[in-house]
């Protein structure tokens, strides 16, 4: 994507991207990163022909797609002062009807650090986690739903200690898109999960060529991420649905806001997983029949067996913050 391209030469460098990697099934093209570059300066206001010229290419690129290969495009671009509209506002949107699946840049630093999500508020800049970020990004999972589109939400935010993009360099300057540590990332992780969206990891050697092993043997996040993983391959989760309603929100409030601190995913009468920031005792509401009860620890994948329940709404108490519960139909 180049500023001083004409439409004809978008579509002929577009044509040719997808003549090299356009018929690969394990590739799936996108159109640009941070679409909204394509006509807006990177610190100001949002021009949004960027998005009329992203619709147009797009079904360009799409009918060069081989073999159904899906294809998307990627946004919002990061400003600090950017409003009406502004970061957050394009974030809870897709104004691209011809995509695939989304591709969204949604850092839960900035969802956390934010007074309000509003139209006039400008990206936030902070690198705090916290459980009101976590919830925002949970609900911005569920919200994005209704689009019809798998949500990917590809930069929470990198594991990366505050480091720069140059791999070689130890220069460290906390932002939201560098900011995110093992533990922040598990609640990143399991709240997109039960919000029906997925997330992507990236880590100290995101920005390097050479191999990533070690990266990825510093931090436990990659064990961390097994344990999900096992753990939804044990549930029905193609076909569990966000089910927030189900479960108590046990808010805690952040600047005389309420923010749920449990999340559900379930099949109803089936198979319930709540995922708890600060554990303690919650009302889970189940379909009839008897419900086997399991407590697994996201950090370690330590599993505690919590006997059974007979359907309808249960009180229970979750042992420890940061906590996952299953229930089982028996």
């Amino acid at each position: 994507m180049q500023r001083d391209l004409s439409l004809e030469q978008d579509r002929a460098y577009i044509k040719y991207r997808m003549a090299r990697f356009g018929a690969f099934s394990n590739v799936m093209p996108v159109l640009s990163n941070e679409v909204d570059q394509k006509f807006s300066e990177r610190r100001g206001e949002y021009d949004l022909r960027a998005h009329e010229w992203a619709s147009e290419m797009g079904l360009h690129m799409k009918g060069l797609a081989g073999s159904g290969v899906p294809v998307s495009v990627h946004n919002p671009m990061e400003t600090e002062k950017a409003t009406n509209p502004g970061f957050y506002t394009l974030l809870y949107d897709w104004p691209f009807p011809w995509t695939d699946f989304m591709l969204r840049q949604a850092q839960v630093a900035a969802l956390s650090c934010a007074p309000v999500i509003a139209d006039d508020v400008p990206e936030n800049k902070g690198y705090e986690y916290n459980i009101r970020g976590f919830a925002r990004h949970n609900q911005l999972m569920i919200d994005l739903g209704r689009f019809g589109n798998p949500v990917v939400n590809e930069e929470p935010g990198y594991e990366m200690e505050g480091r720069t993009a140059k791999h070689d360099s130890t220069e460290t300057n906390m932002r939201p898109w560098n900011s995110q540590n093992a533990d922040s990332l598990v609640s990143t992780f399991w709240g997109a999960a039960t919000g029906g969206g997925y997330v992507m990891w990236g880590n100290y050697d995101t920005y390097q060529m050479d191999s990533p092993l070690p990266g990825i043997q510093r931090t436990e996040t990659p064990k961390r991420l097994r344990i999900l993983h096992d753990v939804m391959m044990t549930l029905p989760y193609w076909e569990m649905k966000p089910s927030n309603d189900l479960v108590s929100g046990n808010e805690v409030v952040f600047d005389g806001e309420g923010f749920r601190s449990n999340y559900c995913l379930a099949k109803e009468g089936e198979a319930y997983l709540v995922f708890s920031e600060c554990g303690g005792q919650m009302m889970l509401t189940l379909g009839e029949g008897e419900y086997a009860l399991e407590q697994i620890d996201p950090k370690t994948g330590d599993r505690t067996g919590r006997g059974r329940v007979s359907g309808a709404e249960q009180s229970v108490n979750v042992t420890g913050e940061v906590q996952v519960l299953i229930a089982r139909r028996a």
